[in-house]
């Protein structure tokens, strides 16, 4: 229980970061001023799976270089970033009132 706990608290801050980040145009920003060798992805997943693995690995307090405790961490950040973008997509329609929204690019 504890481990869905954990899911589902990193899953909705980082879901509320995300929404900062776009609502202050900070991923806009990152897109136009990034260096050329850095490339950014703008899949939601792909930005919240990142997002919740440096949380995921700022929370615990384990040593982090352990196989097991990484594997751990990997599998967190997974499954957080895959119900933080089902939350993305249900709040998305919810607002916008249409069933299947477009995704966000800023």
């Amino acid at each position: 229980m504890e481990n869905l706990e954990r899911i589902i608290i990193i899953a909705i801050g980082c879901n509320s970061i995300l929404f900062c980040m776009l609502k202050w145009n900070v991923l806009t920003y990152l897109q136009l001023r990034r260096p050329t060798w850095f490339k950014l992805s703008w899949c939601f997943f792909c930005i919240s799976f990142w997002l919740s693995l440096a949380i995921e690995m700022l929370v615990r307090n384990q040593d982090p270089l352990n196989l097991v405790n990484i594997s751990k961490c990997i599998f967190m950040s997974l499954a957080s970033a895959f119900l933080s973008g089902c939350i993305d997509y249900f709040v998305t329609a919810k607002i916008t009132g249409n069933e299947n929204p477009k995704r966000r690019t800023s």
